[in-house]
């Protein structure tokens, strides 16, 4: 016959057990969620960088049209002026129109990549390595012009992300090529 220690004994035994499987329970159940949470995380960042690839395609194919190849090319090619008053005659607000046209369209253009680099939405070196010639030629090309336009007008924010954005870049170029640098 059973005495009442071994049914005591027996009844301890199973609460005792029941506690190891309730523990060992949660912490598998705690180990999965912290694995649902990561897988999850995971996800979101994938998402967020197909996201920001198919954005920079979208800047990448604007950038390859044959319209933008056309203004980018007239500017860095062909216009010539000696100094900001000769350069607002013929490429600045007050000058010839179609010209301003292009010469806002492009600026405007790397000014947009600037804010979308600052926000994080798209990643600078992904820009260095696709458009770093045109971003490095433009501004240097014409930054004094930029800075005329801020102070003839007194908009000290004009194309501020364009200069943001060369500045971010420049530093990239110098390392990748320290043969450009300046």
């Amino acid at each position: 016959m059973v005495d009442q220690l071994t049914i005591q004994t027996i009844g301890v035994g199973i609460a005792v057990v029941s506690v190891v499987i309730g523990v060992v329970n949660s912490i598998l159940m705690s180990r999965r969620e912290d694995r649902r949470r990561e897988l999850s995380l995971r996800n979101q960042e994938i998402t967020l960088e197909t996201r920001q690839a198919q954005l920079f395609m979208a800047l990448y194919e604007h950038y390859n049209s044959i319209d933008y190849k056309k203004q980018a090319g007239s500017m860095y090619f062909h216009w010539e002026w000696s100094d900001i008053d000769e350069f607002m005659e013929r490429y600045g607000p007050d000058g010839d129109a179609d010209n301003y046209a292009v010469f806002s369209s492009v600026t405007s253009f790397y000014d947009g990549i600037g804010v979308l680099v600052k926000s994080g939405l798209v990643d600078v070196n992904l820009v260095s390595d696709i458009m770093s010639g045109s971003v490095t030629r433009l501004w240097e090309r014409f930054g004094p012009a930029i800075y005329g336009i801020r102070e003839r007008y007194r908009w000290p924010q004009y194309r501020e992300y364009l200069e943001l954005l060369y500045n971010e870049v420049k530093p990239i170029v110098e390392r990748q090529h320290p043969e450009l640098k300046t």
